[in-house]
């Protein structure tokens, strides 16, 4: 039977209890046949929606986030909870199915394909020129149905290898695919993907076995990739003499306390980077209290720091006009500096702040290779560039800097409740880019922040509203709607805040510049709001309701960024 409802209906009243094993696998097949008819279906209501008038804004394609694939992907994350990576990469995957390779999706249609195959074929033949894409086409599919993912790939590349041999013109175009992205894994832990050309997937992995061999056997204290030590720069526990040090030194040592009578909650930033000098500018720490139980929670920002006394760096996660995904890997750097918190030096330690993990000599190749590239990033966001040697005479280094978003520069921002910090509760902190962490581990970065505290709730002190009387957002308006929105805000986004754009909600000057009225959005999802018919109201405070072009609606809310605060008891009356 073809796949298709009546099959459909056959397979739903199929009593499994009653069947013998022959039976049921083939029911099971069934299912798979089953499916492969309902992608090839949806891959088909996607192109038609991709043709919709309006889907297509701009069809010059100055933009490739305005192109109809792109909105149209846009507007599906209303419809089904996708994020914008994976809306992309379905609907264009599905308009090339369909149109450029209308045999496959036949195939697919029919049940001799599955998804999966499917997409192989897409893959392998997407970079080649259409008259080979077709002779190779014609060559798989009427065997296809019977081969596994693994032989279908190997014959593919032999056919192409016969047919087009290599050439700099096919090598230029798959070279034009090139990305990395990351996806979140479990247990605190992320994958990250690249695919890249094999020469500098070479190079990767040289630098990375190379400097994984040295580390072999090396014990914490002399190690310089201890996966416990990544970002530690200074600072104790809290009960030490200082929470957060930018590096080594401090050059002011000053310690800030507040109190609150107001009831509000309290948060605040920590930012280790874009030190110009080799000492800390401020290295405050900052503390506050509450008369009325509010809790408060920060934010620790590990960061580039021109000098290189700061290992702390950024975790580089998102969405992307090309599709690549967004979420988030948290990683770890190395502390050069050798000094700890007393002013004095360890010839045989580099890193202050929590202690070694304990088990560097017993780590398996895996495991240092691993700590290996993580330790790339975290010494490019010591320095501020990426790639370079620095000067052995004047200190100074090269390569490609670091640029700074919204004023600030590049860095890791994470927020967690002060009430943690301090141990009094165990509330997870948040990653940006990535989620929800452990305390323990978000104590062990927070020990490299200097901290910068804001009140959850907008009273007090801060101008967070300027009217009409100007347009573009000053610093202090930014960080805050930077820290409140996390990521971009539109449906399906989540590209993190500190590389978005500030969008007015309400377009100025009919809208005000104030925390209200303006959020964080990606250049793409700033270009489809204006452009490609989006609306969006808020409702409530911190509730946006957008509304796609198709007419499909969506609340979002904005997160939350402490844990709400326990009411104190109630005084006894004696």
């Amino acid at each position: 039977m073809a796949p298709g409802v009546e099959l459909g209906a056959v397979l739903d009243g199929a009593d499994l209890a009653q069947l013998g094993a022959f039976e049921l696998a083939e029911v099971a097949a069934g299912w798979e046949r089953l499916t492969a008819w309902v992608q090839a279906r949806q891959a088909e209501a996607l192109t038609a929606l991709t043709k919709r008038e309006e889907m297509r804004v701009d069809d010059d394609r100055r933009f490739g986030s305005l192109s109809p694939e792109a909105v149209t992907a846009g507007d599906m994350c209303t419809v089904w909870p996708w994020t914008k990576p994976q809306a992309e990469r379905r609907v264009r995957d599905s308009v090339k199915l369909v149109e450029r390779f209308p045999a496959t999706h036949r195939t697919l249609a029919e049940g001799r394909l599955d998804n999966h195959r499917a997409g192989i074929i897409l893959a392998e033949l997407g970079t080649q020129d259409d008259d080979i894409a077709r002779l190779v086409e014609a060559a798989v599919l009427p065997h296809v149905h019977t081969w596994t993912s693994v032989k279908l790939r190997r014959v593919l590349r032999r056919l192409i290898h016969e047919l087009a041999p290599e050439s700099a013109k096919k090598n230029r175009r798959a070279r034009e695919e090139r990305e990395v992205w990351s996806e979140p894994g479990r247990d605190g832990m992320s994958w990250l993907h690249a695919y890249l050309p094999v020469e500098q997937v070479a190079a990767i992995m040289a630098t990375i076995k190379a400097g994984a061999e040295a580390e072999k056997g090396l014990d914490c204290a002399h190690s310089h990739t201890c996966p416990n030590q990544y970002g530690r720069s200074g600072g104790e526990e809290p009960g030490g003499e200082s929470w957060a040090s930018e590096s080594g030194t401090n050059d002011s040592g000053a310690s800030e306390s507040g109190t609150s009578d107001s009831g509000a909650s309290e948060s605040g930033t920590s930012d280790s980077g874009a030190s110009e000098s080799g000492t800390s500018d401020s290295g405050a720490s900052e503390s506050g209290t509450s008369d009325s139980g509010a809790s408060e929670s920060g934010t620790s920002d590990s960061g580039a720091s021109e000098s290189g006394t700061s290992d702390s760096g950024a975790s580089d996660s998102g969405t992307s006009d090309s599709g690549t995904n967004d979420s988030g890997a948290s990683e770890s750097g190395t502390n050069d500096s050798g000094t700890n918190d007393s002013g004095a030096t360890d010839e045989h330690s580099h890193t202050v702040g929590p202690a070694p993990c304990g088990g560097c000599a017993k780590r398996t190749a895996a495991q240092r290779q691993a700590d290996v590239l993580a330790v790339l990033a975290w010494t490019s966001l010591r320095t501020g560039r990426v790639g370079g040697v620095g000067c052995a005479s004047c200190g100074s280094v090269s390569g490609v800097p670091l640029p700074s978003a919204h004023g600030r520069a590049v860095s890791v921002n994470m927020t967690m409740s002060l009430s943690t910090w301090l141990r009094l509760d165990e509330h997870p902190a948040h990653l940006e880019g990535h989620g929800p962490i452990d305390p323990e581990t978000a104590r062990h970065l927070a020990a490299a922040g200097v901290w910068r505290w804001i009140l959850t709730d907008p009273v007090g002190g801060h101008a967070l509203d300027y009217g009409r009387t100007r347009y573009t957002p000053p610093q202090d308006l930014v960080d805050f709607v930077l820290l409140r929105d996390q990521e971009c805000v539109m449906p399906g986004c989540h590209h993190p805040a500190r590389r978005c754009e500030i969008d007015h909600r309400v377009p100025y000057p009919k809208g005000t510049t104030s925390a209200c009225n303006c959020s964080a959005l990606c250049k793409p999802c700033h270009l489809q709001k204006h452009r490609a018919g989006w609306s969006v109201e808020q409702v409530a405070p911190g509730v946006q309701r957008w509304t796609s072009p198709s007419g499909h609606q969506q609340l979002v809310e904005l997160p939350r960024l402490s844990p709400p605060s326990s009411p104190l008891p109630s005084p006894t009356v004696r």
